[in-house]
């Protein structure tokens, strides 16, 4: 979304990719991200997904593909969060401290508030900045989160424990769930809910809703009548 700026009337940019415009700075990575793309590999029997791909990132630390992980079909593009954070700067930097995240660019105003930025983590994309309105505020000026952030990951037990050990309070530990996956989750600081998943089975909708079914009876979900 900031591209467009630097083509306007009065905005300047460096060869470091900084400008100005409208009173905001727009800084991004040297590696200009390239449109995002949701490659499908044709690996028989399974279905494997590459989310956002920011390819000259990948290029410039010598990686010719990011990891794959399993993911259902379904998930294979998403609805992409964009969450708010009082201090989202702050949120930057402890995001790569527990989840290796990657911030691909920032759209900050002359005070360091971030309006839009952009990070890449678990091979998806997440948007960020400080909420600026009514409309918008973080989860411990409310009270609560109403949404969970869901990353799907090889190893979720290996990304809890980076998770944890960065400062997030653990939700749930690694748990395998009715739907097919093991899932945990986590609170980081700012209040957000994060659910690690691993995906095992890649199941029907129809399974889904018979499994889970089963398991607010109290029967075994996997058990077929």
């Amino acid at each position: 979304m900031p591209n467009q700026a630097a083509n306007e009337p009065g905005a300047s940019t460096s060869g470091h990719g900084i400008g100005t415009h409208g009173g905001i700075s727009f800084s991004e990575p040297r590696e200009r991200p390239a449109v995002m793309t949701n490659r499908a590999l044709s690996r028989k029997g399974s279905k494997r997904y590459s989310a956002p791909i920011y390819e000259p990132i990948m290029a410039t630390r010598g990686i010719s593909e990011p990891a794959m992980t399993i993911r259902p079909l379904r998930y294979s593009n998403a609805v992409v969060p964009h969450i708010y954070i009082q201090g989202a700067a702050k949120a930057v930097a402890f995001y790569a401290k527990a989840f290796g995240a990657e911030e691909v660019l920032r759209i900050a105003a002359p005070d360091g508030r971030i309006v839009h930025c952009e990070l890449a983590i678990c091979n998806a994309t997440v948007m960020l900045g400080d909420p600026t309105s009514e409309l918008y505020d973080e989860p411990r000026q409310v009270g609560a989160c109403t949404a969970g952030l869901h990353l799907m990951v090889d190893d979720n037990a290996v990304v809890l424990a980076r998770a944890v050990a960065a400062g997030c309070e653990q939700v749930q530990p690694p748990t395998e769930m009715f739907y097919g996956a093991n899932s945990a989750s986590v609170r980081d600081p700012f209040g957000h809910v994060w659910v690690l998943l691993t995906w095992k089975e890649d199941l029907s909708p129809a399974e889904i809703e018979r499994r889970g079914r089963a398991a607010l009876d109290g029967g075994d979900p996997k058990a077929r009548s």
